[in-house]
């Protein structure tokens, strides 16, 4: 067989961003997940039980649309054998059938998301020009059990006009044009919840943009991230 187009660089991309995600403590265990959209039904994705820490290009899963292993493409890149991917690819899918623009999904579980998401309250307003940008407002879908039927639909249900959201006891996902994207907004987000936490600690109000300023923000948001039908 040869092989179409070459998807050696976003492979390694994932490699480096699934370590990346373990050295920032945004995944523990197993735990966590990317994957991009690499053509129009091809899509590369970390393997399921598989530390983030180590992952090589050659461990990640080659699937189609609906999730199932692309035989063809594993065997012409030499990718390891018995791999399989993600669990909560079902997820990922719920989120690149709400834009045709999504390029990569990046699911962890960083400890200051974790921290709201396991009581059921977010900080949901974005108080930072970097969280305005690349976070917005902050939501949570409903809890349902991880890799679920239900978590996709809820997950798809919420997706369309957000590029971040907060999963109920259990983590995060973000999403954007390249994996390297989805990662800047999974940072962006764990700070903004870490600084939350920080003042609600100090029983401290947070001092909130003005309508001015927001409009502002939205100019130097539409510099940064093309408009997408997803924004």
């Amino acid at each position: 067989m040869e092989c179409k187009k070459n998807y050696s660089a976003i492979m390694e991309k994932i490699a480096e961003y699934s370590h990346m995600i373990w050295s920032k403590g945004f995944v523990d265990g197993n735990g966590g997940n990317i994957s991009a959209r690499a053509d129009k039904n091809v899509f590369i994705v970390t393997p399921t039980l598989f530390s983030k820490r180590n992952v090589s290009a050659r461990d990640l899963c080659f699937t189609d649309a609906a999730g199932k292993l692309l035989p063809d493409l594993m065997e012409e890149y030499g990718q390891n054998p018995g791999v399989r991917p993600t669990s909560e690819f079902m997820t990922h899918l719920a989120i690149y059938s709400s834009s045709p623009e999504i390029r990569a999904v990046v699911h962890t579980h960083p400890p200051y998301v974790c921290s709201y998401a396991f009581t059921g309250y977010v900080p949901s307003e974005p108080l930072s020009p970097e969280s305005a940008v690349w976070m917005g407002n902050l939501a949570m879908a409903a809890y349902a059990p991880a890799g679920s039927e239900k978590l996709a639909f809820r997950v798809e249900a919420m997706a369309k006009g957000r590029n971040v959201l907060v999963l109920q006891n259990h983590g995060l996902v973000a999403w954007g044009r390249s994996v390297e994207e989805a990662y800047w907004r999974t940072e962006v987000t764990e700070n903004h919840c870490k600084v939350c936490s920080i003042m609600e600690s100090r029983n401290a109000e947070p001092r909130r943009f003005t309508k001015q300023e927001m409009e502002e923000l939205e100019i130097m948001k539409s510099k940064f991230v093309k408009s997408n039908g997803n924004e």
